[in-house]
């Protein structure tokens, strides 16, 4: 059965207090992408991109101006409620604008709570279990929450963890040791695969002879790895040329969505369509996160894959992203050296995106939708991969993932 998904609107209100005035200013009209994330063990976060036409929010914000953010669907819902923490001070060009921030817990823990004072320690003295009149942890945070952070005790309530939630926090641990087993006995499979299909030394690949260097060839191994054990599909599939020189990024976004989303052949999206679409008008090679996210919008698919833009200018950070599952569509900047799996050496004099889609044994593996059908599967060792990022200002990174991983 088809059906129909679209996301929510969203408002957003930001409060500012200049020597002594306080103001309120509408965002809602102009939102380019929203991002909120409701933890349950930590601060919440958002992050919100807005038009910055004639210049109208530089210089505007400051940390910690307060923000509240509304979602509607069929009814409105505040979704959060906090500070601004990180926000745009100039831009010299009419581009997106960017800020984010967290709840109201940050105030908390940044500004009032000192353990190392006497009064934090003869609240804290009052409250414990060798205290006769010691009522609970209960009593323990809301003494906290109304002395330190200044809460109201009426807006405050703290309610007993009910049975249903013990039990199914059981199952879902059962479970997660089962996902363990599962785990380990595809690793198993992984590495024969790997003994049986190209050069193995000690357990890792060997990058001297097959892989890259030495001629540039990716062994079969490499080329029809499962990424990130298995989470997505073989990237070598998904493979498809750019249309057109500023067309990288659309590609590169394709290929990692058609990826994650499983689709292939006459189900896949095609690089042209998304290039042409809205969403993209004709240009990845600004703000390609933002218009992923407006593609993923329009598509009905923001409730299943999220796209966002984060700082990558290390190995380690392309790698922590890629062993979460996710891939990177990314750009390092003009006259970037790029290593290919026929041994050239590309020089780009405005900037290209590639996707990389895997991570496995200090090799990483991009798809290069540049180099035609052996773009796929293009393998760089971690020498190559810093010859390449590390140092380099990125001007360009789009994330996709999963929702909730």
């Amino acid at each position: 059965m088809d059906v129909l998904a679209y996301s929510p609107s969203i408002e957003a209100y930001v409060r500012r207090e200049r020597n002594g005035e306080v103001s309120y200013v509408d965002l809602t009209e102009d939102i380019v992408s929203a991002r909120v994330s409701r933890n349950s063990d930590t601060n919440s976060t958002f992050s919100l991109t807005l038009q910055n036409k004639n210049w109208k929010y530089n210089g505007f914000f400051m940390p910690f101006d307060a923000i509240v953010i509304y979602a509607t669907k069929l009814e409105r819902y505040r979704l959060f409620s906090g500070y601004i923490t990180d926000v745009d001070a100039f831009r010299l060009y009419q581009g997106d604008f960017n800020m984010s921030g967290k709840c109201t817990l940050y105030r908390i823990q940044q500004l009032y709570w000192d353990p190392g004072i006497v009064d934090s320690w003869n609240i804290l003295a009052m409250q414990n279990s060798a205290n006769k009149d010691w009522k609970g942890y209960e009593e323990t945070i809301r003494t906290l929450l109304t002395e330190v952070g200044g809460w109201k005790d009426e807006a405050i309530f703290i309610g007993m963890i009910p049975d249903d939630v013990i039990r199914w926090a059981k199952d879902i641990y059962i479970a997660k040791q089962k996902d363990v087993e599962q785990s380990r006995a595809m690793l198993d499979d992984f590495y024969k695969m790997l003994s049986n299909a190209g050069p193995v030394s000690s357990g890792a690949i060997d990058i001297s002879s097959g892989v890259v260097g030495a001629g540039g060839v990716v062994n079969s191994a490499a080329k029809s790895a499962r990424p990130n054990g298995g989470s997505h599909a073989d990237g070598a599939d998904y493979h498809m040329g750019q249309v057109n020189d500023s067309c990288c990024g659309a590609t590169s976004f394709t290929i990692g969505l058609n990826m994650l989303l499983g689709l292939k052949g006459d189900r896949a999206y095609s690089d042209s369509s998304v290039w042409s679409s809205s969403a993209f008008g004709c240009d990845s090679t600004q703000n390609l996160a933002g218009k992923g996210a407006t593609f993923l919008a329009n598509e009905g698919l923001s409730g299943k894959i999220d796209c966002y833009e984060v700082g990558i200018g290390t190995n380690e950070q392309l790698r922590a992203e890629l062993q979460k599952g996710h891939v990177v569509c990314i750009s390092s900047g003009d006259n970037a050296r790029f290593i290919h799996n026929d041994g050239n050496i590309w020089m780009t004099d405005a900037g290209h995106f590639i996707l990389f889609y895997n991570y496995s044994n200090g090799t990483y593996f991009a798809d290069d939708p540049a180099r035609s059908a052996t773009g796929a599967g293009c393998a760089y060792s971690e020498a190559d991969l810093a010859q390449w990022l590390n140092g380099r200002d990125w001007h360009g990174v789009a994330v996709l993932a999963v929702k909730g991983r």
